[in-house]
């Protein structure tokens, strides 16, 4: 049996290499997103940046071309850390769980940002978690460095896709989730969503997830996807 897996996000099918070879991948993006010019925007107002996903990591060196290693930063996820080191950012602490709590919880323990002066830099669509929990702990500030909207437009290819049997989509963001809505149709798909928070809103929508890793990430939702492929085959 060759199972078919949609992935929605707007990232590359790369991100899911590890899902099993027996799958069929298609990739239709529900979002579009555009990073936003650092117009009146002076690093060095700031003594620490916090970055808690990769958008907001790669639109910002889209625009800022000087030295990574003269800004210090903060940063959510093991791969987001790996990320950052490749591109020569200077971490000054990162978060080894990917979730906003663990990270707020770690920073008000510490004494690194106390009374400092921050720059969370973030998406229009993300909440104001961080800075409402750390603004007694410091001088926080935000910006939105990327734009993130639906797209709009239906595809024929993957309607017709959602009419066949075997069919798994993939969900990142709560916000994919919602452009797909718009568009088409959840009948009998599987679903699987990449953490807490967008099985969630999944849920409140009266829909199943029926694959969510333990802790997000690409790699650990592509092993439980697996587990599923592996005994239909």
């Amino acid at each position: 049996m060759n199972n078919k897996v949609i992935l929605t996000h707007f990232g590359s099918t790369s991100d899911f290499s590890l899902l099993n070879k027996k799958a069929k991948i298609y990739h239709f993006p529900m979002l579009n997103i555009k990073s936003n010019k650092l117009n009146n925007f002076k690093p060095s107002d700031y003594e620490y940046f916090i970055f808690t996903s990769r958008n907001s990591v790669e639109s910002f060196i889209k625009y800022y071309k000087n030295d990574l290693k003269k800004i210090k930063t903060i940063c959510l996820g093991k791969k987001l850390l790996e990320k950052m080191k490749k591109l020569g950012f200077n971490i000054s602490y990162s978060c080894k769980y990917p979730y906003k709590e663990n990270l707020v919880e770690e920073l008000t323990k510490d004494n690194l940002i106390r009374n400092k002066k921050v720059m969370y830099l973030t998406g229009n669509l993300s909440d104001n978690y961080i800075e409402m929990k750390l603004k007694s702990h410091c001088h926080i500030h935000r910006k939105n460095i990327y734009i993130t909207r639906p797209v709009l437009a239906k595809n024929n290819e993957l309607e017709k896709i959602l009419n066949e049997k075997d069919c798994i989509i993939i969900f990142t963001s709560p916000s994919a989730f919602d452009s797909f809505l718009i568009k088409y149709q959840i009948k009998n798909q599987k679903i699987g969503a990449i953490g807490k928070t967008t099985m969630e809103h999944i849920h409140k929508n009266n829909y199943n997830v029926d694959f969510m890793p333990k802790i997000p990430s690409y790699n650990n939702l592509c092993s439980e996807i697996n587990k599923y492929i592996n005994k239909l085959n």
